[in-house]
């Protein structure tokens, strides 16, 4: 069930590649995530959409650390509280004026001090090593492919037990039966336990990632487009399963996807991307009956419809996406907007909140 305590605050993350060649290195900067900010509700399911490429594997990943972010901060568990006040604290040292070269004001020194301390106790990356690893238990991942993200040469009972042997958590008989227990929880047998991963179908590999994703009992796990490779059938069964799994043991997800029936089948709020930002974000059920960003409209303009008789007036997106390592000025979608205006082409507008924890970044919307 569904809490108002704050899981997981992903503030300002950033997430830029170098592009290396040429006699000189490095020949530019792809800015794969660039300013996201979302946060989780514990018990919630966040969709995290948009096209390939858009940044959403890069933003999971980044949050569980498995890829180092370049700028941001990842708060996991802060208190309301102490939210509040950093935020405060943010809007405070925004208002104050630039200071003179390297010298800092009394008042920016206080406030950059009392942000570094919240940063300190919360934030993944001003952790020591150490203690990340053991943060890092409570969040785990399914990777979207089911083929790869299992090694061949394991069988399956030491792929499970593998998380819960590195941790030093469990050992012996213990161990045993608690692998058993897990495998017949995502619906496998025991004797499945002694085959190794190609004896599998895709459903059943996937059933096995699940596993070793629940195997340190995690809070958070990173669900990277977990049924794009699998046939429909199968979709649903393991969408069903990770909605159970949800129920039973009170887990929070982070629901990665471009399907956007499976999204609305899982999701309590859902956030659009497009070119390493978030240009939408609300409850699913106002997203998906009163979207505001012209980027939401044609991504659900497209979902298919189970009637072969039914018209729907499909949105066509003019032009192609731009590159990353050169994204365009202003409103980072006004090259494919049939509503752009003139500012659009300079002035990039922020994610505003409209009421309803409805957020979009887009002028149109916005003047609504």
């Amino acid at each position: 069930m569904m809490s108002d305590e704050i899981l997981i605050d992903v503030r300002g993350l950033q997430k830029h590649f170098p592009i290396r060649g040429g006699l000189m290195g490095s020949t530019g900067t792809i800015k794969a995530v660039d300013g996201v900010n979302i946060y989780i509700r514990k018990g919630e399911t966040l969709g995290l959409v948009g096209e390939s490429g858009c940044g959403k594997t890069t933003t999971g990943r980044c949050i569980l650390h498995l890829t180092k972010p370049t700028g941001g901060n990842i708060y996991w568990k802060m208190p309301a509280d102490i939210r509040s006040k950093l935020i405060e604290l943010e809007a405070e040292l925004a208002k104050l004026p630039e200071g003179n070269g390297r010298r800092k004001s009394p008042e920016q020194k206080r406030i950059e001090g009392e942000i570094d301390e919240i940063r300190k106790r919360y934030s993944l990356e001003k952790q020591p090593s150490e203690s990340l690893r053991m943060m890092r238990k409570n969040m785990q991942i399914v990777f979207q492919d089911p083929y790869s993200s299992l090694s061949p040469r394991m069988l399956i009972k030491d792929i499970v037990s593998e998380p819960l042997l590195i941790h030093g958590i469990m050992k012996g008989e213990e161990l045993k039966e608690y692998v058993r227990s897990l495998i017949e929880t995502v619906g496998l047998n025991p004797e499945h336990l002694y085959r190794y991963p190609h004896e599998f179908s895709g459903g059943q590999r996937q059933r096995i990632g699940v596993a070793r994703a629940l195997a340190l009992n995690p809070e958070l796990v990173v669900l990277d487009e977990p049924t794009s490779a699998l046939d429909v059938s199968v979709q649903a069964q393991i969408l069903n399963m990770l909605n159970d799994l949800q129920s039973r043991f009170g887990l929070t997800y982070l629901f990665i996807s471009h399907d956007l029936s499976s999204v609305r089948y899982m999701c309590d709020r859902v956030a659009v991307m497009y070119l390493g930002k978030i240009v939408e974000l609300a409850p699913k059920t106002e997203l998906f009956e009163r979207p505001l960003h012209p980027y939401t409209e044609a991504l659900l303009s497209v979902i298919p419809i189970p009637d072969p008789k039914a018209q729907k007036n499909k949105l066509t997106l003019s032009g192609e996406i731009p590159s990353p390592a050169n994204p365009p000025s202003g409103c980072r979608f006004h090259t494919r907007c049939k509503y752009r205006e003139e500012r659009c082409e300079r002035e990039e507008p922020p994610l505003m909140d409209i009421g309803g924890e409805h957020l979009v970044a887009c002028h149109r919307a916005s003047a609504k």
